[in-house]
């Protein structure tokens, strides 16, 4: 799957969330939080989703 599949992201307390922009379906990847090993790893993760998606916010995100 590339990038422009789900070219938005957002970003809550437990996941890394990829959107969709595709009015007629919902498409989206869940990356979760305990799956990244140690602080620095998350930051590189966004670090690469800020530079290749759009950020979108989340309702209810912390």
């Amino acid at each position: 799957m590339g990038w422009g599949s789900q070219p938005r992201c957002a970003e809550t307390t437990e996941l890394f969330v990829l959107l969709s922009s595709d009015k007629n379906a919902t498409g989206l990847t869940m990356l979760p939080k305990r799956g990244i090993q140690a602080p620095a790893d998350a930051d590189r993760l966004r670090a690469v989703l800020d530079r290749r998606l759009q950020r979108s916010s989340v309702r209810g995100a912390a």
